[in-house]
């Protein structure tokens, strides 16, 4: 017999691990930053973060500081850009 909660035991975890990468990625932002609550996604290896222009340039700026820490913290999201 198939057992549904099985089923959505793997969901939760992949769920679980999704949220564990953003809180990284967010520490990440705000030491190298110094920013406060950022809107950010990661897709297929790049990171979009969304917020104001001025935010933008920093990030830019610093882009190559963001993705070594990523690198570091987490190897398995394999992150090669930041948007």
């Amino acid at each position: 017999m198939f057992n549904i909660s099985d089923y959505f035991k793997k969901f939760t975890k992949i769920e679980g691990d999704s949220l564990l990468e953003k809180d990284i990625v967010l520490s990440v932002l705000h030491e190298v930053c110094g920013t406060g609550t950022v809107k950010c996604e990661i897709k297929k290896g790049v990171l979009y973060v969304t917020g104001s222009p001025m935010l933008k340039s920093v990030l830019f700026t610093k882009k190559a500081r963001i993705i070594e820490l990523l690198k570091e913290k987490l190897p398995k999201a394999r992150i090669s850009d930041v948007r």
